[in-house]
């Protein structure tokens, strides 16, 4: 993964097992170049985080994918 890059979008949303291997990379709701996400929660099984493009998403706890998504802004 690139932490260096100047544009985007940036994915660095990851699951890393106890070993620090990386299980997956956060899938972004759009492709925009300035994407990102901004704030991420971790209620019960459940992930949800906010991009900058302005959307609020469900992310699989299993391989990153976003499992709902709703336009927020």
């Amino acid at each position: 993964m690139d932490y260096i890059r100047k544009t985007g979008p940036f994915q660095y949303l990851i699951c890393i097992d106890v070993a620090g291997s990386v299980l997956w990379q956060a899938s972004l709701p759009t492709e925009n170049s300035t994407d990102a996400y901004v704030r991420m929660e971790h209620v019960g099984d459940s992930l949800f985080a906010n991009s900058w493009s302005g959307f609020w998403v469900t992310i699989s706890a299993q391989d990153g994918s976003i499992s709902d998504n709703s336009f927020t802004q």
